[in-house]
């Protein structure tokens, strides 16, 4: 199992649960039960939003790499500083990411709202059959 596989199945699950929470959050529910759902629903979306914001971290980092490399005064270094700054600055250029789904869904900022705004279509097509 790669880390890919276990980010499909926590996108996966992470979004089933924003919709569930929410729409159990809708029932009428005792105070105690409800306190209960909505600190669930505040738990998925935060682990949702970490994920999300440490992969944005991650990709902004990433460029910074190959930025710091060329900062090196690596014009006035030998062949093979010169060769290793050049394979940094290469290697630098495409960012690194968290993917899932094969690579379809990049983890970042722009991807959680993506997430919660299906969240709430699907919670929204959940309520109408509800009623």
């Amino acid at each position: 199992m790669t880390f890919s596989t276990l980010l499909d199945i926590q996108l996966t699950i992470n979004t089933l649960s924003v919709v569930i929470a929410a729409f159990r959050l809708t029932k009428s529910l005792s105070v105690i039960e409800y306190v209960e759902s909505f600190a669930f629903f505040c738990t998925v979306v935060a682990q949702l939003a970490f994920i999300c914001w440490k992969s944005s971290d991650l990709i902004y980092a990433s460029t910074d790499i190959g930025k710091a490399a060329y900062e090196v005064d690596w014009i006035n270094g030998s062949e093979k500083v010169r060769s290793a700054v050049k394979m940094i600055t290469i290697r630098t250029q495409k960012p690194l990411k968290l993917t899932a789904l094969r690579g379809l869904v990049m983890f970042d900022l722009e991807t959680l709202v993506d997430i919660m705004r299906l969240s709430y279509t699907c919670f929204t097509v959940v309520k109408s059959l509800d009623t």
